[in-house]
């Protein structure tokens, strides 16, 4: 058990220089996509926010960040820059812990790459959202030897 949690350390604290290595530019697409029009004192919620590096330039354009993850580990990687606004939730289980309605924005990098069924991801990001938010997405690279599995259309995003 002690090798698995090294390990995890270990894979946490390389996370953003492996990203910044391997020329990994979703956050910064995800905020272009986005900047025109987001507003300071908004909420934005990031589905998997990771180590937070997707959410970073929200926070410095003033957003109210908020961040779900599966891993405790990920979660403490964002706490030590200063998000503070975070749940530990599996995105495979139903619903997600926020109401509905509650969040003005939506952002996920490089997450949705590991779901073959983005049915339940993109309903439950239509639920928290308030009218008029935004849902900005990125997938992660793949290599050539990957199937390529998703599929968003309009029944995902309306």
């Amino acid at each position: 058990m002690e090798q698995a949690e090294n390990q995890n350390d270990a894979m946490v604290a390389a996370y953003d220089d492996e990203a910044e290595a391997s020329g990994w530019f979703g956050p910064e697409v995800v905020f272009g996509l986005t900047y025109r029009y987001v507003q300071p004192g908004q909420s934005i919620l990031d589905i998997g926010i990771g180590t937070g590096l997707g959410s970073v330039l929200f926070r410095k354009a003033g957003l109210k960040v908020h961040g779900m993850d599966i891993s405790p580990k990920m979660l403490d990687a964002c706490r030590s820059k200063g998000f503070t606004f975070l749940r530990l939730h599996d995105l495979n289980k139903l619903p997600y812990p926020y109401d509905s309605e509650s969040m003005d924005h939506a952002v996920c990098a490089g997450v949705l790459n590991f779901f073959s069924d983005l049915s339940s991801v993109f309903k439950e990001t239509v639920r928290i959202l308030r009218k008029g938010g935004l849902f900005a997405f990125v997938a992660g690279d793949r290599v050539e030897s990957e199937t390529h599995e998703i599929m968003v259309g309009p029944e995902h995003t309306k």
